[in-house]
C-alpha cells in the first residue's frame, strides 16, 4: 500500500494534511491537492457576490441556480 494525501484547496486540510505527513517521519507521503474536493464548487460564480453575479449572467438564471437542485451554474 503506497500512502498518499488527498485534500481540498481549504487552508484547514492543507494544515492537517502537514500535520499528518511532518508525523511520519520514516518516509515521505505524497501531498495532492485538488478543487474537486471541495465542499461547494460554484463554477464560473466562484469569488463573485450576488450583485456581480446578477449583472453577469441575468437575475432570472441567478434565482434558478440558488433555488435548484439539478440546475448548476455554468462549469460547476
Amino acid at each position: 500500500m503506497v500512502p498518499i494525501i488527498m485534500h481540498n484547496e481549504g487552508k484547514q486540510a492543507q494544515k492537517w494534511s502537514q500535520i499528518y505527513s511532518e508525523g511520519t517521519k520514516e518516509q515521505s507521503i505524497p501531498v495532492i491537492t485538488a478543487w474537486q474536493l471541495n465542499e461547494r464548487m460554484y463554477g464560473e460564480l466562484q469569488g463573485l457576490n450576488k450583485q456581480e453575479t446578477a449583472a453577469r449572467f441575468g437575475k432570472e438564471k441567478v434565482n434558478k441556480w440558488r433555488h435548484s437542485y439539478d440546475i448548476p451554474p455554468p462549469r460547476a
